[in-house]
């Protein structure tokens, strides 16, 4: 069985937006909207996760994957998330005001 870390906060799927360009397959903007629910910090808050706009939260980040139907009700949508967690995500931003 696969490591699993769990944290102090949770997210919950709302809504699932899944666009393509007219006449093809071609994917125009997924876009999922989750609740993130911190019971430590007393936060409750609705985030927007779609293409090339990820959440960024308690040192992960949450990347809109892929989009889907669910199998029992076809109506409903369903969103697979990548989580990433990145420690020096600051690198390139510093590599960056060096070489300028």
């Amino acid at each position: 069985r696969p490591l699993r870390y769990y944290h102090h906060f949770s997210l919950k799927l709302l809504k699932t937006t899944h666009e393509v360009y007219p006449g093809t397959e071609t994917p125009r903007n997924y876009q999922s909207r989750v609740l993130v629910e911190n019971p430590q910090n007393d936060e409750r808050r609705e985030v927007d996760i779609y293409m090339n706009n990820p959440l960024r939260y308690a040192g992960l980040t949450f990347f809109q994957h892929q989009m889907g139907r669910d199998q029992v009700d076809r109506f409903r949508g369903t969103s697979v998330l990548q989580v990433v967690r990145n420690p020096s995500w600051l690198t390139p931003y510093a590599g960056t005001i060096i070489v300028g």
